[in-house]
């Protein structure tokens, strides 16, 4: 028996929920993580100010429906991430992201690696709920897209 990653108390393996997690294992009990996952996404739900009043339409735009990112020239691969996730206020499934990358050209080689630094610093928070794994900007995260288009706007950045 071990202990779940989330209450620490003792799972045994009918009420055992194991995740994936980098070259691990995550035990949890099924209920802690049917919790942890409505806390998380509440906890997504209206973290932040509208894209508009960040300003941060010199880095991404929301045109229509899509996402455009405008800026092209990102210090690494992160950024960019950060920028299309500022625009949710929920948690949005990976492979949407994915596209969303491919879709802009940005031609990461690795976006998975790119979505673990940022989950590693606190910027974004990742979780599967046994049927998809999604990814939301953690306030961090905000304060990180804020701060470079701050950068941006004061010629702190090369554009």
């Amino acid at each position: 028996m071990t202990d779940c990653w989330i209450c620490e108390r003792t799972v045994n393996e009918v009420e055992a929920k194991r995740i994936q997690s980098g070259s691990g294992e995550l035990t949890v009990h099924l209920s802690c993580f049917r919790d942890f996952g409505t806390l998380v996404k509440a906890a997504a739900v209206g973290s932040g100010p509208p894209m508009s009043a960040l300003g941060l339409e010199q880095i991404a735009r929301k045109v229509g429906e899509r996402i455009l990112l405008v800026h092209q020239r990102f210090p690494d691969e992160q950024l960019p991430l950060l920028a299309y996730l500022v625009h949710f206020d929920k948690p949005i499934p990976v492979p949407q992201l994915y596209a969303w990358l491919r879709e802009n050209e940005l031609g990461i080689e690795n976006p998975s690696l790119s979505v673990l630094r940022l989950k590693r610093k606190g910027l974004v928070g990742t979780y599967s709920d046994g049927e998809a794994r999604t990814v939301l900007i953690t306030d961090m995260g905000r304060q990180a897209i804020r701060d470079y288009a701050e950068r941006l706007r004061s010629g702190g950045v090369n554009a």
